[in-house]
């Protein structure tokens, strides 16, 4: 069938979540793209077309580990542009708490070089547990950590449908 890129159905003003990028920061990769190649074919495109974009690591299957502020620079340098909104941290793998730690330290690194750009963390909800938690253990542990290292984050749960 016909293919249309993503760009030319939306309108400046209208944003997009770009995800997800995994590995070490400054050597992440998008499901096997390069990460030069995914930015040379996206972030200049939707900053022209003036499309808001938030870049999106980690996911289900995929861990985003940083433990450099030089390897935090050159992730978010690569997207950089008028219309980065912010940067969104799916975490639902388990992490250790140095990488976990590190990731958080160097994000506040991030949020405060540009302090206007949106931290968020996407987490798994428990949709019932007995104690009416609604997070899990890892969720608890990224929030955990997070607030230890004093970042401003917005949380979004994602509703999970085990059954």
């Amino acid at each position: 069938g016909y293919q249309q890129q993503l760009v030319d159905l939306m309108s400046s003003g209208d944003g997009v979540l770009l995800s997800f990028a995994t590995g070490e920061c400054g050597n992440e990769t998008w499901g096997g793209l390069s990460a030069d190649r995914f930015a040379n074919a996206n972030i200049e495109l939707l900053n022209n077309r003036g499309i808001q974009y938030t870049i999106s690591t980690g996911g289900a299957k995929g861990v985003f580990t940083c433990s450099s502020t030089s390897g935090a620079d050159r992730f978010l340098d690569r997207y950089m542009g008028a219309q980065l909104q912010g940067l969104d941290f799916d975490i639902e793998s388990y992490m250790s708490s140095d990488q976990l730690s590190n990731l958080m330290q160097n994000v506040l690194y991030l949020q405060q070089k540009n302090p206007t750009l949106i931290i968020s963390f996407t987490l798994a909800s428990i949709a019932s547990t007995a104690d009416a938690s609604s997070i899990n253990d890892i969720g608890k542990s990224v929030l955990t950590a997070a607030s230890n290292a004093g970042l401003k984050y917005v949380v979004n749960l994602m509703a999970m449908n085990y059954g």
